[in-house]
């Protein structure tokens, strides 16, 4: 288990298929072409960046670290909330001035898997000889049959995996915003001096969201028996695998495998289960 830090994250702008206004610090990456490829990444963005309204063929779950986001004019998410936005559900962005959101994307229940930022780019740039992009839309040229209109992000994902994008009807018809402060801390059976909060667990693959407060001085196995594990940390210092953390420090538990935690200050872990391909 390796673990990253924010200090070392890979740093990018914005991609050629969305406006300018946003940045981002990727943290942890899955393998490109699997089915529960993943992405984690502190997105900062400005005023000035907007999307269109959009969906996706996967999912996000984004935790707003510092200011607020707009997915809609009656979907504003504060500062430390988080989001679940189902495959499928329509919502636009709209940034505020030095926001930092921590964004998880992941495989949908469809199956379909998440395209990486690699392929992203790459395609974004190749798809420019054939069109153009515009505040989030891209514009193909002339000589292509049917709409000229499309969405930047489903442009380049059909024409990264040569077919038609195909959405399922969304679980949820709104983005799910919750407020961890309104949940409470449950003492864990077993573990003494630490404690966990269940924020909700989504669809029929089962991407669950939930954190977990591990007390100064007191030492803990995380166990990923039936799903990956994406784990950030959002306060405290200790020991995970003979390694060193610190807030926004983040890691991977595959299935089947765990972590020893050490807490040399009291820490709270934010926790993301993916979803479950069995098939």
């Amino acid at each position: 288990m390796a673990i990253a830090h924010r200090s070392n994250a890979q740093r990018e702008g914005a991609s050629a298929h969305r406006n300018e206004g946003i940045a981002f610090e990727h943290l942890l990456v899955g393998e490109e072409g699997t089915k529960d490829n993943f992405i984690l990444t502190v997105v900062t963005t400005e005023d000035e960046y907007k999307t269109p309204r959009h969906r996706h063929n996967f999912e996000q779950i984004r935790y707003v670290l510092k200011g607020e986001m707009q997915y809609g004019p009656n979907h504003i998410q504060k500062e430390g909330t988080v989001a679940y936005f189902c495959e499928g559900v329509h919502y636009q962005q709209k940034g505020s001035d030095g926001s930092e959101t921590l964004l998880l994307q992941f495989a949908g229940p469809s199956g379909q898997g998440y395209m990486s930022q690699r392929q992203l780019r790459a395609g974004a740039k190749e798809l420019q000889s054939k069109g153009s992009f515009h505040d989030g839309v891209f514009v193909w040229g002339e000589g292509r049959e049917g709409k000229r209109n499309q969405d930047g992000y489903e442009a380049v994902w059909e024409y990264v995996n040569g077919k038609e994008v195909r959405y399922c009807k969304p679980r949820y018809l709104a983005p799910v915003i919750m407020d961890p402060q309104s949940f409470d801390y449950v003492p864990m059976r077993g573990s003494d001096g630490v404690a966990e909060k269940s924020l909700g667990r989504f669809n029929e693959r089962g991407a669950e969201i939930r954190m977990i407060r591990v007390g100064a001085g007191v030492d803990f196995v995380l166990k990923a028996p039936d799903r990956p594990l994406v784990v950030t940390v959002m306060s405290g210092e200790g020991g995970a695998d003979g390694d060193i953390y610190g807030p926004l420090s983040a890691w991977r538990v595959l299935r089947g495998k765990e972590t020893r935690l050490s807490a040399e200050l009291e820490t709270e872990l934010f926790i993301v289960g993916l979803p479950a391909f069995d098939d």
